[in-house]
């Protein structure tokens, strides 16, 4: 790729990962009561059921 095009392929910056703060939340709903789509606090219930 180097030669191609003159530049260092560049990397891939994967998948968002959930904030530190918002995962910790979003377990100390599930751990009140609520469904894991409904803890997803700052994220969408996609994320949250994962």
């Amino acid at each position: 790729m180097t030669k191609l095009v003159g530049k260092l392929p560049m990397k891939s910056p994967g998948k968002p990962s959930l904030r530190r703060d918002a995962a910790r939340a979003s377990w100390h709903g599930i751990g009140n009561g609520l469904t894991s789509e409904e803890a997803a606090v700052g994220a969408s219930s996609a994320a949250g059921s994962r």
